[in-house]
């Protein structure tokens, strides 16, 4: 047995549940109408005829009494059902009180208007057809006739109908009940839409051509609290607030009227009864012919829309690791400044900064604890800044502060007192990491008169202050950005410049501090550009380490100086030891050992005779991967110098691991040998480290005689310098070798 949802009457009243079988509903529900009904009829006949007596005897007013109480009683019995007594025109002559219910209307109402002026069928046909039909014996009766309310809280009833068997005015029995949601056939249109709807996360509502509830989805129910079978069948009044009067939904169904469509926000209430906004969109949809078959309204809670936005919002202005606001948030309430200012004349300024050695951070001890210093500097930056600054990241290590209302160099002194409240380790799994800022201020409108300017000019700052060695603030100058356009035309000309060959190399000897003879030489790179001329090492150098361009100019220069090497061996001329430079970035290069060994085997030299040159600084920074690179270079006979040895953190057991054969001491600490006292220490200590090491030993930057003579003193074995010779082309080597 399927027992049927409790139906509601439009008072919201329950009426009683009503039960039926699937398979054998209209036989049960035939058969019991058609017991009624019998009892009905015959109950009517008796009154017919008692009506018509003038008068009554007293036995006969007891007969009607006693048919009256068996009238109602019959009645009761009937629960949710409708019951009509219909004449032969289709006109209601008696009907039930349950009716009021199914309809909306009192009793008074209904008697004597044709059944069909409250109910149609679905389709061409119409109900007095039908009852027509019944009433001509053309059908012995009706059976779950599915039929359309037009006014009422249910849209769908079923109709069951007989004809009475005396010949009077009371032709036909019907019975009326809310169909079931299973009983309801549904236009085709109906179910294609209920079914494109059903698993969209949008609430959607399906309404037929009288406007009541035909499907809802999911959605529908998320927002509504509203379960399908609570809905279908009434209007969408069900989850009416009651905040809009009659003319609001006047001029609603008035669109919908001439347009076919109506949007905008309404206020609707929940199940539990809660108020709530919503945008609604209600569209109609038509049959072949054109005519409106019913309606799709789409709706969306506008108070969790609202909270989504601000969500969205909120995740495409703030940075995710730090929570501060991000460079699009920046950017926007940036230009916002330089409107207020422009317009109130009111000058303001903002700091840019970048963490110092950041990516070494990321590289040597993982991302997890670049995470934390960018964590640490963003806590420190909130907590110092004024409330009226605002703070942001704009990505990696950089870090903006806008300064509009405060003092013009408040943010000199912001600058300051970060650097002093780092100046405190990060701890990061027992480890302390140093931070240090490099900082770059610039002020509206005096650096730039537009949002784009100021930040391009302060980021100039922040380049200029690692350029001076980090740690330190800058105020943006106008000489910043000709010395950056500089280098970024430079960078622009060096990627060009190998196949253009613009570069090449000479070669500046060392000698024997002794003898004075060539035992090698320092292959030096040079650049010329035709229309500038020379450019300095000390500029283009570094423009290449940054961009990454060394690694193949590095791999140039030792191709070109080996292929010297093999030149001056094939001449005939005394093998010399020939150094070359080589930078970090080209250690830490995929395959570098490879690339070494093949060139060496192209240019036919043996390995003994190429020797590389790799900073103290570089070697201490990547010690570990050094050390595996330097051992294999060991192993196939190629030698390996420190330069500018004392300029670095050294470790003594780390230089050791290192198979170095040879250390350089600076040319700085050379110059400084004529000061006496200190400055001659630290040449002499670092040669004395050599010896004991059982390394090598060179000097740089030797100029004069008197720093020749005491280096040979302290036990310096070669020399280098422009005594000797300035680095010259490879023929006047080839003229010093014969």
């Amino acid at each position: 047995m399927m027992v049927a949802p409790a139906v509601h009457g439009a008072e919201g009243d329950r009426l009683p549940e009503a039960t039926w079988d699937e398979g054998g509903a209209a036989a049960a529900l035939a058969e019991q109408v058609e017991r009624f009904a019998e009892e009905f009829s015959a109950v009517v006949a008796e009154l017919w005829a008692l009506r018509k007596r003038e008068s009554w005897s007293n036995p006969e007013r007891a007969m009607a009494s006693r048919l009256r109480d068996s009238f109602d009683s019959m009645l009761r019995s009937l629960g949710s059902f409708g019951f009509f007594v219909l004449d032969q025109a289709g006109r209601i002559t008696h009907a039930t009180g349950q009716s009021e219910k199914l309809f909306g209307l009192p009793v008074a109402a209904l008697t004597g208007k044709p059944l069909s002026s409250f109910v149609q069928v679905s389709g061409d046909r119409c109900i007095d057809m039908e009852l027509q039909d019944l009433l001509a014996g053309m059908a012995g009766r009706v059976d779950r006739l599915p039929v359309q309310a037009r006014s009422g809280p249910h849209a769908q009833l079923i109709l069951h109908a007989l004809r009475g068997d005396h010949p009077s005015p009371e032709a036909m029995y019907c019975l009326l009940r809310p169909a079931d949601p299973s009983e309801i056939e549904r236009p085709v249109q109906h179910m294609l839409l209920a079914d494109v709807f059903a698993g969209s996360n949008d609430a959607w509502m399906v309404v037929d051509g009288m406007r009541r509830i035909l499907a809802v989805n999911t959605g529908f129910t998320a927002v509504t609290g509203y379960e399908p079978f609570e809905v279908i069948g009434k209007t969408p009044k069900v989850i009416g607030s009651g905040r809009h009067d009659a003319g609001y939904y006047a001029r609603l169904s008035e669109a919908l009227d001439t347009t076919g469509e109506w949007q905008g926000e309404i206020c609707n209430r929940r199940r539990n009864g809660e108020l709530y906004e919503e945008w609604l969109h209600i569209s109609a949809y038509r049959d072949g012919a054109g005519r409106t078959c019913g309606y799709v309204a789409l709706f969306y809670d506008l108070v969790f829309a609202r909270k989504a936005y601000e969500r969205i919002d909120y995740l495409v202005h703030t940075d995710a690791l730090t929570k501060l606001p991000n460079r699009a948030l920046f950017l926007d309430r940036l230009a916002q400044a330089v409107k207020r200012g422009r317009e109130a004349g009111r000058p303001f300024g903002i700091l840019a900064f970048d963490i110092d050695h950041f990516s070494e951070i990321n590289d040597t001890l993982g991302h997890d604890a670049g995470d934390r210093v960018l964590s640490v500097v963003a806590a420190s930056l909130d907590r110092l800044a004024d409330e009226r600054m605002m703070v942001a990241r704009l990505g990696g290590d950089e870090f903006v502060v806008l300064a509009e209302d405060g003092e013009v160099g408040s943010l000199e002194g912001l600058a300051a007192q970060l650097r002093g409240l780092l100046e405190l380790p990060v701890l990061q799994e027992g480890r302390d990491i140093h931070v240090t800022l490099s900082g770059g201020i610039a002020y509206f409108p005096a650096h730039g008169e537009d949002a784009s300017a100021l930040l391009r000019n302060a980021e100039i700052a922040v380049d200029m202050a690692r350029e001076r060695g980090g740690d330190t603030t800058q105020i943006y100058q106008d000489e910043f950005s000709r010395r950056r356009l500089e280098r970024f035309s430079l960078a622009s000309a060096m990627r060009h410049a190998l196949e253009r060959r613009q570069f090449s190399l000479v070669y500046q000897p060392q000698v024997d501090s002794v003898t004075r003879a060539v035992t090698g030489v320092e292959a030096l790179l040079r650049w010329r550009l035709p229309e500038q001329g020379e450019v300095s090492p000390a500029q283009f150098i570094p423009i290449a380490e940054e961009t990454g361009l060394i690694v193949q100019i590095g791999a140039w220069v030792l191709e070109q100086a080996c292929r010297q090497q093999a030149e001056w061996v094939r001449q005939g001329l005394r093998p010399i030891r020939m150094a070359v430079n080589i930078a970090g970035r080209q250690l830490r290069e995929p395959g570098f050992c490879s690339m070494v060994a093949a060139i060496v085997e192209r240019c036919g030299i043996a390995p003994r005779l190429l020797e590389i040159e790799v900073t103290e600084s570089e070697l201490m920074g990547e010690v570990d991967q050094a050390a595996r690179v330097l051992v294999q270079l060991a192993a196939m006979g190629v030698g390996i110098a420190v330069d500018d040895f004392g300029t670095g953190h050294s470790s003594l057991a780390r230089l050791h691991a290192l198979s170095v054969d040879r250390l350089k001491v600076d040319r700085s600490f050379v110059l400084a040998m004529g000061e006496g006292g200190k400055g001659a220490a630290i040449p002499r200590a670092i040669l004395a480290l050599a010896e004991s090491l059982g390394l090598a030993s060179v000097a740089e930057g030797v100029e004069t005689e008197a720093q020749a003579s005491l280096l040979q003193e302290w036990g310096c074995g070669e020399m280098q310098g422009y005594l000797f010779s300035r680095p010259v082309p490879a023929a006047q080597i080839a003229a010093l070798l014969r």
